[in-house]
């Protein structure tokens, strides 16, 4: 995932107005205007990295699992416990990805039906 980069800059610019419009023509004109410009100042003020949310299934462990960026960090029998730390991580509802399967309380009733589709 991207990382989000918030930059501080500040700028002076010229402008050319017509004679006599000054000040007025301040509250009218910007930076788009400018005939020349050039940067006084600039800072990143904050710098935030998104990780790349991936679901996988470990089929020797039995366990759904949450990897961000290729690592795993988190791993349950129940889906909907993974899809619940996904949300909690500030993860977004996909259709079709983030449906609930409501194996909170019994991960053996879906992990039967994963193992009777493997055996076929």
């Amino acid at each position: 995932m991207p990382e989000i980069i918030t930059v501080r800059e500040t700028i002076e610019y010229t402008i050319t107005v017509p004679t006599g419009s000054y000040p007025m023509a301040l509250e009218e004109v910007s930076y788009l205007d400018a005939t020349s410009s050039r940067t006084l100042l600039k800072d990143v003020v904050s710098k935030v990295h998104e990780p790349a949310y991936v679901f996988d299934l470990d089929m020797e462990r039995e366990v759904f699992t949450l990897l961000a960026d290729g690592v795993e960090v988190f791993a349950s029998r129940s889906h909907d416990a993974r899809l619940d730390h996904y949300l909690s991580l500030g993860g977004e509802h996909v259709p079709g990805w983030t449906e609930r399967y409501d194996d909170l309380e019994n991960t053996d009733r879906v992990w039967g039906k994963i193992k009777g589709r493997e055996a076929k």
